[in-house]
């Protein structure tokens, strides 16, 4: 039985220098104001001298902010087509993935039950040396092995794994270390947005321009 190899493919080539031309041509007005107001930020001076000056630079911020709304829907509107590709692309692969996930979560699920019970009638059993068979299900990352006990019954380790958690008594100090420092961010601009600055010991805050 021939398998695909998901390093190849003969059915999609872009070619990446004709998007590249299409989208300079495309968006030759957005590069220019780009250019000129990178240019006018050059002549900005810093500090900001005098009231009037301010006045300006909150003018030119909201010219920035406009060329990045412009520069957004553009990306927006010219890159549909590749994400409806990408969407249409994950779709048919689902269907693959899917209901083959689903038969893995239940085989494994059957032989936790059936590991678990020769673990009840064998208690003190302890394992042997284990041969590896199965090293990687997309998806889970559990590894499966196969050991033999003096009687031949098979035998698959049984591994930890979350099956949820209540957030009001969950410890976060026990995953404090273990946290990503965008999460921690996410949480804090949250908070601040809910409570105001200077409430949380170990955070720095900063006060900045308002964009509209």
């Amino acid at each position: 039985m021939v398998e695909a190899d998901p390093n190849h493919s003969k059915f999609f080539s872009i070619n990446l220098d004709e998007i590249a031309l299409f989208l300079k041509e495309e968006n030759s007005g957005l590069l220019k104001r780009r250019d000129d107001l990178l240019l006018a930020y050059s002549r900005v001076p810093n500090p900001l001298p005098s009231n009037e000056v301010a006045e300006k630079a909150l003018l030119f911020l909201g010219q920035l902010t406009r060329i990045l709304a412009n520069a957004r829907t553009a990306r927006l509107s010219q890159g549909q087509g590749f994400r409806d590709a990408e969407r249409f692309i994950e779709k048919f692969f689902k269907e693959i993935e899917v209901p083959i996930k689903q038969v893995v979560k239940d085989i494994q699920e059957r032989l936790t039950t059936f590991m678990e019970e020769i673990q009840i009638q064998n208690p003190s059993d302890e394992p042997s040396p284990a041969t590896e068979i199965v090293t990687s299900v997309p998806g889970n990352k559990s590894i499966i092995s196969v050991n033999s006990l003096s009687s031949n019954v098979l035998r698959v380790p049984l591994v930890w794994q979350i099956n949820g958690f209540d957030r009001p008594s969950l410890d976060l100090e026990e995953i404090r270390p273990y946290l990503a420092n965008s999460a921690i961010l996410k949480a804090c601009e949250k908070h601040l947005a809910a409570h105001g600055p200077n409430r949380i010991k170990g955070v720095s805050y900063k006060r900045v321009a308002a964009i509209d």
